[in-house]
């Protein structure tokens, strides 16, 4: 296809960054892909994940991971695409701090390319991003799940309903809590807006996932509320 005026004058003027370095992608248009030297370092989740929440699993004869084994989980299943470490860790911290809500749709490509298969299986009818408090979603102009939640609709073709969650209480940080003190960080944290519509299947989606913390308060919201399966899809995961 050729090139418009207004999309050469936007790669000009607006040329391509990649996630990982922020270094120009001279010829590519804007979010389309990583340098190949951040490429070569960012590691997919691969081999044996846990079988509820898909956390690297370090022991073979283990199927679930260390917090899922202590907790009564919600979702049914969830998956990630990445490893949160390297390039793929600045990438994140981009997108969530540096403005650069851009990058969401480079993540979404890649994470699809790697868990298509799956997302596609599981069936869902609604995509849920995890929300933002409103005062923080202000402050930072937009909501980084919800930017990615976006550019995997158009992959999937399902519909996304940002404000069907909404966050209720200003919850802190969960970096750097334990699991006892973030779950007491989220109680009542979430509400269903009302609506009539009843969805079945609804894909919870987020950028890092920790621990499940957050994701299963969220899921459990949902499907008390309306009676759903839930399923979570995040960008990155950290390692078990």
């Amino acid at each position: 296809m050729k090139e418009t005026f207004f999309s050469a004058a936007r790669r000009i003027l607006y040329p391509a960054r990649c996630p990982g370095c922020d270094g120009l992608l001279p010829g590519h248009i804007s979010g389309q892909t990583f340098c190949d030297t951040c490429i070569s370092q960012i590691r997919p989740v691969s081999g044996k994940v846990c079988l509820r929440c898909g956390k690297p699993v370090v022991s073979v004869k283990r199927d679930l991971c260390r917090d899922c084994e202590d907790a009564d989980r919600t979702i049914i299943q969830g998956r990630s695409a990445f490893i949160y470490t390297g390039p793929m860790k600045t990438a994140m911290y981009r997108l969530k701090y540096s403005g650069r809500r851009v990058y969401a749709a480079t993540l979404a490509r890649q994470a699809y390319e790697l868990r298509g298969d799956w997302l596609r299986q599981i069936g869902a009818d609604v995509i849920v991003p995890i929300p933002m408090y409103d005062k923080k979603k202000r402050q930072r102009g937009y909501n980084q799940a919800e930017e990615f939640a976006k550019a995997l609709s158009e992959l999937m073709s399902v519909p996304v309903e940002a404000d069907f969650l909404k966050r209720i209480k200003n919850t802190v940080p969960q970096k750097g809590l334990d699991r006892q003190n973030r779950q007491k960080n989220l109680k009542n944290a979430f509400k269903i807006r009302k609506s009539s519509v009843k969805f079945k299947c609804v894909l919870l989606v987020d950028d890092i996932y920790t621990t499940g913390t957050t994701i299963d308060e969220a899921a459990r919201v949902l499907a008390e509320g309306i009676g759903c399966r839930v399923y979570s899809f995040c960008i990155c995961v950290g390692a078990d």
